[in-house]
């Protein structure tokens, strides 16, 4: 799917600094919505999470979806960033939320845009890491955890940019 072919995401309507409606005008060769008051102009950006590669003598670490988009799917544990954090302290946070495990990071696995997802794109960055504490155990909404061969991974993995980095992930352990 290309971006063009992507649902754009909701307009905004009001300026968020002062309230007056926003009109369309041309900004960098776009259209985009600006206010004419204050001059703010609005900018659609993806959504960005955080996503943890627990692998382990070739075995990853899965979680199974509690929730829609993709409920009952397996994903590597992940999560959306919030407001302030950066990428690696969104990473700890939600396996601690998803697992219940403090978690090291050790690298950059891969940073993948994601376009299948209903709640619009997405910038997924994946790190990998180990479990350094904790008891490890479904959380937040994590149904399941299971460990997965990276030469035999479930059919049903949620988002294609999970596919994508755990098939870089496989190319690079196999080297």
């Amino acid at each position: 799917m290309t971006d063009s072919q992507l649902p754009a995401p909701p307009p905004a309507e009001f300026c968020i600094r002062c309230g007056t409606r926003l009109q369309p005008r041309r900004e960098d060769g776009h259209e985009r919505l600006a206010c004419p008051a204050c001059g703010w102009v609005y900018y659609p950006k993806p959504n960005i999470a955080s996503a943890v590669a627990l692998v382990q003598d070739g075995q990853v670490l899965l979680v199974r979806r509690r929730y829609d988009p993709f409920k009952g799917e397996w994903t590597m544990p992940s999560g959306f960033m919030e407001y302030g954090e950066t990428a690696e302290e969104t990473a700890v946070r939600e396996l601690k939320e998803e697992l219940g495990v403090d978690v090291e990071l050790t690298g950059l696995v891969d940073v993948e845009m994601e376009r299948g997802d209903p709640r619009g794109l997405c910038l997924l960055v994946v790190y990998s890491g180990r479990v350094v504490g904790g008891r490890l155990t479904p959380g937040d909404d994590a149904a399941e955890v299971r460990t997965f061969p990276l030469e035999r991974l479930p059919d049903d993995i949620a988002f294609e940019a999970h596919r994508r980095a755990l098939e870089k992930l496989r190319s690079r352990i196999r080297q």
